[in-house]
């Protein structure tokens, strides 16, 4: 594998980020090295796998480039001028076009899917300049398909998951313990959640709720929830925290709330889902985009399907008065069926070298 992948020659990751803009000058420059890695790169991703875990330095030249760029032509001259063979690109639809009929293999990965319109808008292209598109769940993948790209090039890659951070721990959970990991924010479903919260903790005054997570969604910061957080009783907000600190939460709390608002967001992968299966910590998720595809009702978590503050309340008390035998069955299953489903970002990285080659 490594002998065709040093002959194939250079691999740029090209990705957008929330951040200061990077420059058409400073980008030629970050990409001439033959091994750099930007400063902002995250620890956790198809990249740095390809990077780190492949052991790949001096024999294959690398490179990954993070922007953030409104006007794609820039980045894509900078590209052309580079020697480079194969160009993985992040969502950014515009830069794929821009770069066209560029004579080097160009693979599309869908991470989430803010707007379905403009891959509908720009599907001839995408069919006809894309080498490979790559979705992270099969749910996604049959959005894109029903958007009008081709089945044959569209392959599914799900995110990976760091098995060293996140894996079932011995140890007592607090009974009527939640968390929930994910931005402040209305299309994350936290309205509802905070109004569910009430009406449950009136009920059972006992019940916890953690919560971990941004202000920020899509860069905008948003102080309603978490002003409206301090006056509800029996909750903690952590904000931003490490992955080993979720782990600690996750292993300690009975249930892990994804309220994903399905009419706006499709949820692709939900990594705090799969995370929180792989601790014994059940979903309980709504019905957007992926989140059926992950969770089975009463199998490996719970399902809510009428998406309301007073829907999610019924479900909790419906989960609350289970058996605790029964509860425990559903874990252990939960725990059994992730461990089979999920790959680490080591097998992410190989199915993404088996494209390549």
């Amino acid at each position: 594998m490594k002998k065709k992948l040093i002959k194939k020659g250079k691999i740029i990751f090209v990705e957008r980020c929330d951040g200061k803009y990077i420059s058409p000058t400073k980008i030629g420059k970050q990409l001439n090295s033959s091994w750099h890695i930007s400063k902002c790169l995250r620890k956790q991703g198809v990249a740095s796998s390809i990077l780190s875990h492949f052991n790949l330095k001096n024999k294959v030249a690398t490179n990954f480039l993070r922007c953030i760029s409104s006007n794609p032509v820039d980045v894509a001259q900078q590209i052309k001028r580079l020697n480079c063979n194969t160009i993985i690109i992040s969502s950014w639809i515009e830069l794929l076009c821009e770069l066209g009929n560029y004579k080097k293999r160009k693979i599309l990965v869908f991470r989430g899917m803010r707007n379905l319109d403009n891959v509908k808008k720009y599907k001839k292209q995408i069919n006809h300049y894309a080498f490979k598109i790559v979705a992270v769940s099969n749910t996604q993948a049959r959005v894109l398909i029903e958007a009008g790209l081709k089945r044959n090039k569209i392959l599914v890659i799900p995110n990976g998951i760091d098995f060293k951070i996140f894996r079932a721990r011995q140890g007592k959970r607090i009974l009527r313990s939640l968390v929930y990991i994910g931005a402040l924010a209305k299309e994350k479903g936290v309205d509802i959640l905070l109004d569910a919260f009430m009406l449950l903790h009136k009920k059972y005054p006992d019940t916890r709720l953690v919560i971990c997570g941004s202000e920020k969604i899509y860069g905008i910061k948003n102080h309603e929830f978490s002003k409206k957080i301090k006056t509800i009783s029996g909750i903690k907000f952590k904000g931003l925290i490490s992955q080993q600190k979720i782990a600690k939460i996750l292993s300690n709390t009975s249930y892990c709330i994804v309220p994903t608002n399905p009419n706006l967001i499709f949820e692709t992968f939900s990594k705090a889902t799969h995370e929180a299966q792989l601790m014994g910590c059940l979903p309980i998720v709504s019905t957007s985009g992926c989140l059926p595809e992950v969770v089975q009702d009463n199998k490996n978590g719970f399902i809510f399907k009428m998406y309301s503050s007073d829907g999610l309340y019924k479900k909790l008390l419906e989960i609350f008065k289970k058996d605790r035998i029964k509860i425990d069955k559903i874990r252990k299953m939960t725990v059994s069926m992730a461990r089979s489903r999920w790959l680490s970002w080591n097998e992410v990285a190989f199915k993404f070298l088996e494209i390549l080659n």
